[in-house]
């Protein structure tokens, strides 16, 4: 009979789990600034479909960057906190960010899409605390 040590055992799955939901958080993150990056190309070509004012399209290349930079960056903090928990508070603290910023829109906004919209940011800060609690 082979005994595991549970808590051992959890650790290793989540900081596998964490390390899944920040990867995934940097290709959305990559796709959402290639979107702004895209829908920019397209109205700066001359593309009438993209969008009718100046103002519009500059605003939605600024909040289509600034999601897939966020994204990036959650990521990254998250890759971090999976390889040393040491380093894990400031992804802790960046879950919890985005996990409240979605729950306010949520509350804002109630939909499925919003609902499910806060499932990996919750996911990402259940990972982020519970290997920040295993680095002891």
């Amino acid at each position: 009979m082979v005994l595991i040590n549970r808590g051992s055992y959890m650790e290793g799955h989540m900081r596998t789990g964490l390390k899944i939901i920040s990867i995934l958080q940097i290709i959305a993150g990559l796709f959402v600034a290639g979107a702004g990056a895209l829908t920019a190309a397209l109205f700066a070509s001359g593309d009438t479909s993209v969008g009718s004012t100046v103002e519009m399209v500059t605003l939605s290349v600024v909040l289509f960057v600034l999601e897939g930079a966020l994204g990036i960056i959650s990521g990254a903090l998250g890759l971090r906190a999976a390889r040393n928990p040491e380093k894990s508070m400031l992804a802790v603290i960046w879950g919890g960010l985005t996990l409240a910023l979605s729950v306010f829109s949520l509350a804002t906004e109630p939909s499925v899409q919003q609902l499910f919209s806060c499932i990996i940011p919750l996911l990402y800060f259940i990972f982020a605390r519970n290997v920040r609690k295993s680095r002891k």
